[in-house]
């Protein structure tokens, strides 16, 4: 589970709402919040207007090929959602910026698995996460 003293927060960007409903349905189970984007574009905003530090992008996501839309996405934890993984796959996320692929098929278990490693490591690099406080909240 995230930090109580910090929600974690991730944003999909993603045209297919079964994946979407999936990862909500198995994220709220787990104390994560998901937000839904339609594009890199309101991703990449929110990302830096609201300091959110996960993102899951679906490699079907019609627009921007991911390979391109990764790097815009900036420094934040960013995950390939794809309907295959493999080892090919993984390395060429890394190589554009990105930290991990999460299969789109995979149980609610393996999903909230992932996207813990991902917020450790997210934590572990010290990223800036904006507190409650620096948000007037």
């Amino acid at each position: 589970m995230p930090p109580q003293t910090q929600p974690a927060i991730v944003i999909v960007v993603t045209a297919d709402l079964l994946f979407l409903a999936r990862l909500q349905e198995a994220c709220v189970a787990s104390g994560w919040r998901v937000q839904h984007a339609l594009s890199v574009d309101e991703a990449a905003l929110r990302v830096r207007l609201e300091g959110i530090r996960m993102v899951i992008y679906d490699a079907e996501t019609p627009g921007l090929p991911w390979q391109q839309a990764l790097p815009f996405l900036g420094d934040t934890c960013i995950l390939l959602g794809s309907p295959v993984m493999d080892e090919f796959l993984w390395q060429d996320v890394v190589r554009c910026g990105g930290y991990d692929v999460i299969a789109t098929s995979a149980t609610p278990e393996q999903m909230v698995r992932t996207l813990r490693f991902a917020w450790s490591w997210t934590l572990r690099r010290k990223l800036p996460l904006l507190s409650q406080e620096s948000k007037g909240g």
